[in-house]
């Protein structure tokens, strides 16, 4: 098994399959101590060493190997990752890992089925031949309120059978990394003592306007996951926030408040659907 220095880590080196050994003196001399790795949450091999400024980092096994074996990478201004060709990231062998940029790494994990976040999605009608890109599923689903796992079906099963007839749904690789987000998160408020709506632009405008932390508005959409909607009501200032996710519109109904959801995929010829909160006691 071969063995080599780590560049910048000179009091160790490591093998062309990823293990770490630590020179138990300066002089280089082969008396050596194996190092063990931990996971990482993202399932990755890591080791914490000192670099030759005597200062500790985590490091991620494929990193060492690959800086090691392979060389450093390209200085052309780009950021660059390790990636596992297999896809494998137990798999720290020298010729299973490179370098590539951010998005060309993203990019393969899409491909090999490993990621599935921020991934550009076309959506297809069929009826009016018009094409629109997300910038990812999470949004797509924000917009035509579907759940993110239907989305997932639907992109592979609906390439033959439209779904509604109508539309169809596919990765759009051509567009990654290039597509932006279209819209924060837009928050009406309802205040009751005042009988009006407040407009914010995003969470943390709305944040601005009731006193209400951000994390906390957060969290409760994320905890009504199902509906993507969640109302709160702040102490005893009578102020109710309205988490709208699908860009649809609102509106005030008697002593409880109402949402008509404006989606694409409905049917016009069928009744909006309507997601009835009750209005909290003051």
């Amino acid at each position: 098994m071969r063995y080599k220095t780590i560049p910048g880590y000179g009091i160790y080196r490591i093998s062309e399959y990823g293990t770490l050994e630590c020179y138990l003196n300066n002089k280089h001399q082969f008396d050596v101590e194996q190092l063990e790795s931990k996971t990482s949450k993202g399932s990755y091999k890591v080791v914490n060493i000192l670099n030759d400024s005597l200062l500790k980092k985590w490091r991620g096994v494929h990193q060492l190997v690959c800086l090691t074996f392979n060389g450093p990478p390209p200085d052309d201004g780009l950021i660059y990752d390790v990636n596992h060709i297999d896809g494998n990231k137990h798999n720290n062998h020298y010729l299973n890992v490179e370098w590539l940029t951010h998005s060309n790494n993203t990019l393969h994990a899409i491909k090999e089925g490993l990621r599935y976040d921020n991934i550009p999605v076309l959506m297809k009608d069929i009826v009016d031949n018009k094409s629109t890109t997300y910038y990812s599923i999470i949004e797509l689903g924000r917009t035509l309120n579907i759940p993110r796992k239907s989305i997932y079906a639907l992109i592979g099963r609906y390439k033959v059978l439209p779904f509604k007839e109508r539309f169809i749904f596919e990765i759009d690789f051509r567009n990654f990394g290039t597509v932006k987000r279209t819209h924060s998160i837009p928050i009406k408020i309802y205040d009751y003592v005042d009988k009006k709506w407040l407009i914010a632009k995003s969470i943390s405008m709305a944040s601005g306007l009731t006193g209400i932390k951000p994390d906390v508005i957060t969290y409760s959409v994320k905890k009504n996951s199902g509906l993507r909607i969640a109302g709160f009501q702040m102490g005893m200032s009578g102020i109710q926030v309205l988490i709208d996710e699908t860009y649809g519109q609102i509106e005030a109904v008697a002593d409880r408040t109402t949402y008509y959801l404006d989606n694409p995929l409905m049917d016009d010829s069928k009744e909006h659907t309507s997601i009835v909160l009750n209005q909290y006691n003051k």
